[in-house]
């Protein structure tokens, strides 16, 4: 599992960029760099948010969770021996939305796997000692002092680019509910958050792009609230020897670097959530993620398998 950053993994957003048909209500744009990825957001309003304020919460998240600055939250806690480490109220949140989608997806959205994949130069290039693999190595807990993760080896590790663009998604939509914007569109390195609807009164579109057919959609999304979360493998890939590697790692008896699931799309209330579900979809590899599929009423999801009949499955609740 994990290993994201830099991917939009098809991803396609529609509507106008700029003034609405409305002399009160316009679209006010913003985009930028962060993460390793792209930034697009879209507020509908009479007077404009603050820019500076919508950097500095996308900005504060990259600095908790990115493994490319060994002074961020996640390094702290990933150079640390083993032992107990006090950490912030939104690490602690996004710690435990991942162990959540670790149980629930029985092990294939699993962030201590991830930095196998930095090995392969697909992430940081940090030197490492042996990797101990297994979220149950990790655990977290609460006192009147606050937040505590236990880490039970010195050489095991947590990656969370399956993750982090999700919750950065989030923390951008909390923030402008706060504010009271309640019109927007948000998009971090291909995860998405809608809220409301355009100044002519019309849905927001998200266009879900066809990787073997990049000029046509396997599905266009219009909603007024929802969050919607993709992930890939077709754009970032390398060969290795006789095969080809991926920047998610499937967590099976042999750590697998190439599942053949091509494309996940998964649409959920909260980014953060739909964010790991994808990324747990490709670590599933095509089989297991199919069965998922069939037996999931509570999600939107689409699979497009690497395969040699292209097997496709989409569900809707």
């Amino acid at each position: 599992m994990i290993r994201k950053n830099g991917l939009i993994a098809g991803v396609v957003l529609f509507g106008t960029l700029i003034n609405s048909c409305s002399s009160e209500q316009k679209i006010y744009y913003y985009e930028g760099y962060v993460m390793g990825t792209t930034y697009h957001i879209k507020v509908v309003a009479s007077t404009p948010p603050n820019p500076t304020a919508i950097d500095s919460v996308l900005f504060y998240v990259d600095t908790l969770l990115t493994a490319y600055d060994t002074s961020s939250e996640l390094m702290r806690v990933n150079l640390s021996s083993a032992g107990t480490l006090k950490v912030s109220p939104d690490f602690a949140y996004v710690f435990n939305a991942a162990k959540n989608v670790w149980h629930e997806s029985k092990g294939a959205f699993d962030p201590t796997v991830g930095p196998l994949a930095w090995q392969h130069g697909f992430g940081p290039k940090v030197k490492l000692d042996t990797i101990i693999t297994g979220f149950e190595n990790f655990y977290l807990i609460q006192t009147d002092s606050g937040f505590f993760v236990i880490k039970t080896h010195d050489n095991v590790y947590l990656d969370f680019g399956g993750i982090a663009k999700g919750y950065g998604v989030d923390k951008v939509a909390w923030y402008l509910l706060s504010k009271g914007y309640k019109n927007f569109m948000i998009e971090v390195g291909g995860e998405v958050r809608i809220n409301g609807k355009k100044p002519d009164g019309t849905m927001w579109k998200i266009g879900i792009e066809n990787p073997y057919k990049p000029e046509s959609f396997l599905k266009i999304i219009a909603d007024t609230a929802l969050a919607i979360a993709t992930s890939g493998t077709y754009r970032q890939k390398k060969q290795e020897g006789n095969r080809k590697i991926t920047h998610i790692v499937a967590k099976d008896d042999t750590f697998e670097l190439s599942p053949d699931v091509i494309l996940a799309m998964v649409t959920d209330t909260s980014c953060t959530y739909a964010d790991a579900w994808a990324t747990a979809l490709i670590a599933m590899g095509c089989k297991r993620a199919i069965d998922f599929v069939r037996n999931n009423t509570r999600k939107e999801i689409i699979v497009l398998c690497d395969t040699t009949s292209k097997d496709y499955i989409e569900n809707k609740p």
